[in-house]
């Protein structure tokens, strides 16, 4: 265990509440959950989400290097709401009209098809 795992290891004890900053880019999920330290170990603990009862697994060595683990909310939605503002808009949706004109086209490709067989 380096020191700045020390360092943590010792701040987190069972019954702790911590706030975890949860940053998916790739499914466009930002946000803050509130967790309640339910099981402390020598090399990881597990946290449970207040609201909906979800169990997270952390390690100490991966929270030192994402540093997505915060004691303040504060901190906690100042790093999502900058990460939040850096975004890349990522967008695979099919509005209507262009699936629609999708399936115009493939339906008379099907339908050429069945005609000439």
């Amino acid at each position: 265990m380096t020191e700045n795992e020390n360092i943590f290891h010792s701040k987190i004890y069972r019954g702790l509440t911590v706030y975890f900053s949860r940053i998916m880019p790739t499914q466009n999920i930002y946000e803050v959950k509130d967790l309640y330290v339910r099981t402390v170990a020598e090399d990881y603990f597990v946290a449970t989400d207040k609201k909906d009862k979800h169990a997270f697994l952390f390690m100490y060595k991966d929270i030192e290097k994402d540093n997505n683990i915060f004691y303040d909310r504060k901190d906690a939605v100042k790093k999502v709401k900058e990460a939040e503002k850096n975004r890349k808009e990522i967008s695979e949706e099919i509005y209507y009209e262009e699936y629609w004109q999708r399936s115009k086209y493939i339906l008379k490709r099907y339908r050429l098809n069945i005609l000439t067989v």
